[in-house]
Formats: structure tokens, C-alpha cells, sequence
């Protein structure tokens, strides 16, 4: 019988994450590059990880929301979900009723809609 201490699980738990950091500096790097450069790779490392936990304060866990959240907090700032000048977006992470998956996408239909000048139409 094989089993699995939980050290390991620990451990491939860490493997996971490291794996998606990388995935998702690389993303941001192709989308934002220069925010990132000017971030620099040990700064940027810290924004995806502090990405992870806030997204993740939301239920957003996946990789694709997660990436969605991430590409919200690059452009408007590390903490634009408290920001009082951007309230579309503590009103979408806020609401309970939403599927995560549904929360990213709206929040980053809303971040488009919020650059182009247009308001957010959707209650």
C-alpha cells in the first residue's frame, strides 16, 4: 500500500505553486512587459503571490481566475481591490453570489470597461 505523509503533500503543494509562479510571470511578462520590467523579477514574484492570496480571499483559486485577477492588479495597482476610486471591483469581488470563474471574468470585463471610459452597466 502506498502512502503519502504529509511532508510530501506539503511539498508537492510548494512544486505546484512554483510551477504556477513561473506560469504566471511569464504570462505577465507577455501581456505587461513593461510594468514588469519596471517591477523587477524579485518585486514581481511578490505581486504574484500576494495575487494568489487576495485573489484567493475572493474563492478565486484557479489558475485561469487567479491569471484574470493578476492581469486587474498589474494595471490598476496591488491593492486596487480596497481602492475607493475603483469601486466596480470590491462590488464584483464582494458578491457572494457570483461562481469564482464568473467573478474573474466579470472583473476583468469590467477593468476593459473601466479603461475604455465606459461604466460598468452590470448590477
Amino acid at each position: 500500500m502506498l502512502t503519502i505523509r504529509k511532508e510530501q503533500l506539503r511539498a508537492l503543494d510548494r512544486d505546484k505553486r512554483d510551477r504556477f509562479i513561473d506560469t504566471a510571470l511569464e504570462h505577465l511578462r507577455k501581456f505587461f512587459p513593461e510594468r514588469c520590467n519596471a517591477l523587477g523579477e524579485n518585486q514581481l514574484r511578490r505581486w504574484i503571490e500576494y495575487g494568489i492570496e487576495r485573489a484567493g480571499s475572493y474563492r478565486i483559486v484557479s489558475e485561469r481566475g487567479v491569471c484574470k485577477y493578476m492581469d486587474v492588479m498589474i494595471v490598476f495597482g496591488k491593492d486596487f481591490d480596497r481602492d475607493k476610486e475603483l469601486p466596480w471591483a470590491s462590488k464584483i469581488l464582494n458578491n457572494h453570489y457570483s461562481q469564482t470563474e464568473e467573478k474573474s471574468d466579470l472583473l476583468l470585463e469590467a477593468a476593459k470597461q473601466y479603461q475604455t471610459g465606459s461604466e460598468l452597466k452590470r448590477e
